[in-house]
């Protein structure tokens, strides 16, 4: 069966309430059943000749293809001078009663008709500003002509625009069963049931007509993550594999997931590794905020609709708003090109580089540097967002692994040797320190290091970041704070920005205040980042402990 995406906009300010009155007995046969109520103003004021629509509970709008469901009575009268409105000579049946009066401000009423001569007194009524509903439908390409919305109840069938985009601009407050159809037979309609517009509130509808749903919970409490603090805008690592999630009901290259917060409203994310034949996956999910010390904080993942198009959007995960200058994934299945996830577009090249040089990660995919000639350039980016002033706030950081430890020093990523760069500093007594640097004009070196934990050279992954906050310098080690002070290395030289940004050697050989030379790389890199922002511990631990391979913040906790 072909299905529909649905997503929704609701946005309300005050509304009126609705209320229910049921009477027993009756039969179904027509009769002369009567409804009155009595409509006012939020002052009081009689609602004088405003609309009053009834139809029955289930009835469609005609879309030409899709009538009602049942033969429906439908009537149409105005309110009087006194705000007050009857409807006589009705069926049985339960009822919905719009009533608008068609400038701004609309109620919403039901009852049910269970005799034939049943008197029906709903009281009185108060009309409220329109309720508003907007969203996009995705319809399945083989569908061809219009898709229209259709609201059970009211008199609504609206078409949708060549994008897909919808606008109701006039409904009163009420929990509404959406439908969408076509008149094109071979378009299946898809229902999006309980559409609840309330005061003062924006929610969205989630995916409803995609198939299967996971429940993803993300713990932040001393048995996961154990971050206390609240951290916004964070871009949170969820991998896939054969023990949380069935590939085979997902779209080949992932293109129908989607993601939502618990209460429906959507969420960007980046596919950044795809691979359904073996099962295994990673993906970037932006969260505004993730809540610290907390186990109930969920977000849903929706998959299921083979025809939907593919929604990964790298920069709207990794935002330039939010700080992220340079983003690389290293996750390319060729080695041609090193992609940058953010807007900015500051793709590296790389150089002396084979297929074979693409090795496992922390993170999917990483780069294996010979130690000896290759690296990656990002050519262009002298002067560019990663040139970062100086005693500014902004942050660089990494996974590596070290495959060799040597009496040789090796830069992980650079901005230039009199700039900024995070570099692993070996020595010949087998001594090893990861070194996160900034120079100052006419100064020299301001340097923060540390080696444990754990000591550099021991062949396994390690989370590096380095933070300038201003005249403030840290170095973290696996989401650990390591260092903080700034000894310097004194060197009367000018700063020089006009380096471009490399991973795995600096961008030029390096003969002040003695010969460095071009300090390759040996071993491994992933996940490099640029940031133009002095991120928070908590910001730093939990990217640490939710990218780790045994990751501590998310847990797959259900499917629906």
């Amino acid at each position: 069966m072909k299905v529909l995406h649905a997503s929704v906009l609701v946005v309300t300010t005050l509304l009126a309430c609705s209320n229910s009155l049921q009477i027993a007995g009756g039969t179904t046969d027509t009769g002369n059943a009567r409804i009155v109520a009595c409509i006012t103003m939020s002052g009081g004021i009689p609602a004088s000749d405003a609309r009053v629509i009834i139809r029955r509970n289930d009835y469609l709008a005609d879309n030409l293809s899709l009538p009602s469901k049942t033969p429906a009575t439908q009537k149409e009268v105005c309110t009087d001078e006194n705000g007050q409105f009857i409807l006589d000579s009705m069926d049985t049946g339960s009822y919905t009663i719009e009533v608008n009066d068609r400038v701004s401000n609309a109620c919403l009423l039901s009852c049910k008709i269970a005799g034939k001569n049943d008197k029906i007194n709903l009281g009185t009524y108060i009309v409220h500003p329109y309720a508003k509903v907007e969203g996009t439908a995705a319809a399945p390409p083989s569908c061809s002509g219009i898709i229209f919305l259709q609201i059970y109840g009211l008199e609504r069938c609206i078409p949708l625009d060549a994008t897909g985009h919808f606008f109701v601009s006039d409904l009163p407050e009420g929990c509404y069963d959406f439908i969408f159809s076509a008149r094109d037979t071979t378009f299946k309609p898809v229902t999006v049931d309980s559409i609840k517009a309330v005061s003062g509130a924006i929610a969205e509808v989630p995916y409803s007509g995609w198939t299967y749903k996971n429940i993803i919970t993300l713990n932040t409490t001393s048995g996961g993550a154990d971050v206390a603090g609240t951290v916004l805008n964070f871009p949170v690592l969820i991998r896939l594999s054969k023990s949380n999630f069935d590939f085979s009901r997902c779209a080949g290259n992932g293109a129908d997931i989607r993601f939502t917060k618990s209460n429906g409203e959507s969420l960007p994310f980046e596919i950044s590794q795809w691979d359904s034949a073996n099962g295994a996956a990673a993906v970037w999910v932006r969260l505004d905020t993730v809540q610290g010390n907390s186990a109930n904080q969920q977000i849903l993942i929706y998959y299921g609709f083979h025809e939907a198009a593919n929604a990964s959007n790298s920069a709207a995960v990794f935002d330039t708003s939010n700080g992220f200058q340079g983003v690389w994934h290293f996750d390319e299945s060729v080695i041609s090109q090193v992609k940058d996830a953010t807007v900015n577009g500051y793709n590296g090249t790389p150089y002396n580089m084979t297929a074979a040089s693409i090795v496992e990660g922390a993170i999917g995919k990483a780069l294996d540097f010979d130690g000896s000639s290759s690296y990656v350039s990002m050519s262009g980016t002298a002067e560019s967002k990663l040139n970062y002033q100086q005693n500014g706030y902004y942050s660089i950081s990494a996974w590596v692994y070290v495959d060799t430890l040597d009496a040789e020093w090796h830069v992980v990523a650079s901005k230039g040797h009199e700039q900024y760069y995070l570099k692993l500093k070996s020595f010949s007594s087998g001594k090893a320190t990861w070194e996160f640097v900034e120079f100052q004009d006419q100064q020299g070196w301001e340097y923060t290091e540390d080696s444990v934990p754990p000591a550099p050279g021991s062949k396994q992954w390690v989370y590096l970041t380095g933070v300038r906050s201003g005249s403030k310098q840290y170095i973290y080690i696996n989401g650990a704070l390591a260092a903080g002070s700034i000894p310097l290395m004194t060197g009367n030289y000018p700063r020089n920005t006009g380096d471009d940004f490399s991973i795995g050697r600096y961008a030029r050989q390096v003969t002040i205040p003695y010969a460095e030379n071009w300090c390759f790389f040996d071993g491994k890199v992933d996940e490099v980042r640029s940031m133009s922002y002095a991120p928070s511990a908590d910001w730093i631990k939990l990217c640490y402990m939710n990218q780790r391979q045994d990751d501590k913040l998310v847990v797959f906790t259900g499917q629906k």
